[in-house]
């Protein structure tokens, strides 16, 4: 049978032990909030970079379509516009730390533009 004071010394090891592995989780913690922390503003400021000429190309759009574009420009158009707001919800989506795009937000399929496609833009 263990004495008391073997008893003692694996109570104070254990002890030493646990302090050990909660200090470690503390500081791996505090790491990875620091760490969350960057890539959340990193996120953040690209979805911020990104979405300037986003807005731009979705001012531009607007502006063709008050010139009445034919059947040909507003098809171009209108795929313009598409991808645009598509791209549009992933940054938006992306620099939302709560949430994160899924795959299928990345997966485009665009349907090919017409072979004889003759575009003019009146500027």
């Amino acid at each position: 049978m263990a004495s008391n004071k073997e008893i003692l010394a694996q109570d104070e090891q254990i002890k030493s032990i646990n302090e050990n592995l909660e200090m470690l989780v503390r500081d791996r913690t505090l790491d990875l909030e620091r760490k969350n922390k960057a890539l959340e503003e990193t996120a953040f400021i690209n979805g911020h970079s990104l979405r300037g000429p986003v807005a731009s190309i979705l001012g531009l759009i607007f502006l063709l379509e008050k010139c009445e574009p034919d059947d040909e420009m507003r098809e171009v158009i209108a795929r313009l516009r598409n991808s645009t707001e598509r791209l549009d919800t992933i940054i938006r989506l992306s620099s939302t730390p709560s949430k994160t795009p899924s795959r299928k937000a990345y997966s485009v399929i665009t349907p090919p533009f017409p072979k004889n496609l003759t575009v003019c833009i009146p500027f």
